[in-house]
C-alpha cells in the first residue's frame, strides 16, 4: 500500500472528527476490525474478542444510546480513524482509538483525543481514562502527548495480558 504523502499541517488543516453516518458504521467497524487485527501487542483471543464487540450492529446501538460515543476522524471526505468511549460512572472510558497506517503521524490520533476532551466536558466527566499494552509505544507516545498520566501496570490482566492505566483530567 501507498504510503500516504500528506504533510502533518496539511493533515491537521484537513481533519474532521464527526459522527459516522448509517453508511460509514460498517466502514469504521471493518476499519477497527483491520487494525486491531494486525497489532501485534495483543494475543489471539483478545483480538477477536475485541473486534466482536465493534461489529456494525453494536456500533449503531452505541450511537443510539450516546451519539458521541463513536467518534471518526477524516481527511478529504475518507474514514481515516476512529474513537470509541462511554460515559463510566461520570467518567470518560477511553475504549478504543486508532488510525489508519498511512495516515499516522499526522496529527490524527491527537486530533481524535482532543474531540473526546470536548466530548468529557460536554458530558460533565471530570476524567478520561483507558489502557493500553506497555509495548504499544506509538499509543503510550500519543496518549502521554496529549497530557494523559499513566498511573499503574496491571500485571496479568485482561486476556492475561500486562496493561497500562492512564489518565486525564478534563479542565
Amino acid at each position: 500500500m501507498a504510503r500516504n504523502t500528506l504533510h502533518s499541517t496539511e493533515a491537521a488543516a484537513s481533519i474532521a472528527i464527526t459522527c459516522p453516518r448509517d453508511e460509514g458504521i460498517a466502514e469504521v467497524s471493518a476499519l477497527f476490525a483491520k487494525i486491531v487485527l494486525s497489532l501485534p501487542y495483543y494475543n489471539e483471543a483478545a483480538r477477536y474478542s475485541e473486534v466482536s464487540k465493534y461489529s456494525p450492529c453494536r456500533l449503531e446501538q452505541m450511537i443510539v444510546a450516546d451519539v458521541d460515543s463513536v467518534q471518526v476522524a477524516t481527511v478529504n471526505a475518507r474514514i481515516v480513524g476512529f474513537c470509541f468511549s462511554n460515559i463510566d460512572d461520570g467518567l470518560i472510558w477511553l475504549s478504543w482509538f486508532g488510525v489508519r497506517p498511512e495516515y499516522r503521524r499526522h496529527g490524527i490520533g491527537s486530533a481524535l483525543l482532543s474531540a473526546l476532551d470536548e466530548r468529557a466536558k460536554r458530558a460533565g466527566a471530570h476524567k478520561i481514562w483507558c489502557d493500553c499494552r506497555p509495548n504499544n509505544v506509538a499509543s503510550c507516545v500519543t496518549l502521554a502527548g496529549s497530557g494523559y498520566r499513566e498511573i499503574c501496570a496491571l500485571v496479568n490482566h485482561w486476556y492475561g495480558q500486562d496493561f497500562l492505566l492512564w489518565e486525564r483530567s478534563v479542565a
